[in-house]
């Protein structure tokens, strides 16, 4: 006979181990823990990826990594960080979708295996700023579903493969969120009120994945370890056009550079912002 507190440890041990069960799953990490002055391809640390850094043979310049790396009060972090050189120099990187781990958040789509399964959400964050303030282009990170051929196109085919981009556009002022579709229909752009410079700013964007379109919130500068109030988003973009992706592609235009530090892509707002 199992006697009633013996029964409610139970009870206890079950609902722990649902809660465990339900924790924030890592996807994805890159701290840029390398030698400082290091061209971007070929570089593979971090977790979750699929291979490393890699750019198109059409460039004769790369995306480097310089010291010291960014950092945000509160926010666990190392590494160094990456610069983005302008002059439209993308690098790649493939996050690894195989995982047994992170199976319950991908979907099989016309690219491969694909983060965006309805039902799921996403959180990405990292800290940028723009070191060549008041010289400003875009700069950030675009999510791509899939790439095309680098050895004709620098970009991977970005009309095909592009479709998010975060941190600055060529047309903002501020830190902002673009659905991007390259002259198709189903294009947005949502934008902040906080101005893209040279102070460093922790970027959060949230993804909700539903079977006719995404809801997305861009967080400017939370507490990390926290999960903000959905009140405190900077933008809140209902009904984005659906899409996929299983590709990063990094990198600035105009001549314009940008600091880049610890990516990280998660099923919650801990695995993106972790406190110290």
């Amino acid at each position: 006979m199992i006697r009633p507190i013996t029964l409610v440890f139970a009870t206890a041990l079950l609902w722990l181990g649902a809660a465990t069960a339900a924790r924030a799953l890592p996807i994805a990490e890159e701290s840029f823990d390398y030698e400082s002055d290091s061209p971007m391809a070929g570089l593979a640390g971090g977790k979750g990826w699929d291979g490393g850094w890699f750019v198109s043979p059409l460039h004769k310049s790369d995306n480097r990594v310089t010291g010291p790396g960014l950092s945000f009060a509160g926010l666990a972090g190392g590494g160094m960080k990456m610069k983005q050189v302008g002059n439209d120099v993308r690098s790649f990187r493939k996050i690894d979708v195989t995982r047994k781990e992170v199976s319950g958040l991908v979907v099989d789509g016309q690219y491969g295996k694909t983060l965006g399964k309805a039902g799921t959400s996403i959180w990405i964050g990292f800290l940028i700023a723009v070191s060549s303030y008041p010289k400003v282009a875009y700069g950030g990170i675009h999510l791509c579903d899939g790439l095309g051929d680098l050895t004709k196109d620098p970009f991977g085919d970005k009309q095909a493969h592009q479709r998010i981009s975060m941190g600055r556009s060529n047309m903002s002022k501020n830190w902002y969120l673009g659905r991007v579709t390259n002259g198709g229909p189903g294009a947005g752009k949502w934008e902040s009120d906080v101005r893209a410079d040279t102070t460093v700013r922790l970027l959060v964007y949230r993804l909700d994945f539903a079977a006719n379109g995404v809801t997305a919130q861009l967080f400017i500068d939370p507490m990390p370890g926290r999960a903000p109030a959905d009140s405190s988003a900077k933008i809140t973009a209902t009904n984005v056009t659906p899409f996929r992706f299983n590709t990063l592609s990094v990198g600035s235009g105009g001549g314009a550079e940008f600091y880049l530090d610890e990516i990280r892509i998660g099923s919650e707002f801990a695995d993106v912002a972790p406190a110290k």
